[in-house]
């Protein structure tokens, strides 16, 4: 628990515009005044753990059946990030699964764009 409580506190005062250089000396300062150096490796894996899952939160990621299609539907996705706010280019997977179209996931959301969302939608309006 200890470890997690100086990793929350570092990612707290990076976000806080405190330089990392400086950030790390003070921890190092910290830890040896409490005599718990031997946690700084397992402080440091859990802080970088953070930044990575934040990365992974905020980083949009489009999902295409071809890297081709990447640019036939570049105006649409160009519109969706726009929706999604995302401000970073997305990480573009290939997945065949998805015969057309886009999937684009950022921050917890998601727009499906795919041909088969649009058929299924298509076909419950007509069906119901």
């Amino acid at each position: 628990m200890l470890v997690q409580d100086y990793a929350k506190a570092l990612y707290l005062l990076h976000y806080d515009e405190m330089e990392t250089d400086a950030l790390l000396c003070k921890l190092d300062v910290l830890l040896i005044k409490k005599g718990h150096q031997r946690l700084k490796p397992a402080i440091l894996r859990s802080l970088i753990r953070m930044f990575e899952e934040k990365r992974q939160r905020t980083t949009p990621v489009l999902t295409v059946a071809k890297k081709e299609h990447v640019a036939l539907f570049d105006t649409s996705i160009r519109a969706a990030l726009t929706e999604l706010r995302a401000t970073e280019s997305p990480l573009i997977e290939i997945d065949e699964a998805i015969t057309g179209g886009y999937v684009l996931k950022s921050a917890g959301l998601q727009i499906d764009n795919t041909y088969k969302t649009k058929l299924l939608n298509l076909y419950r309006s007509i069906t119901n």
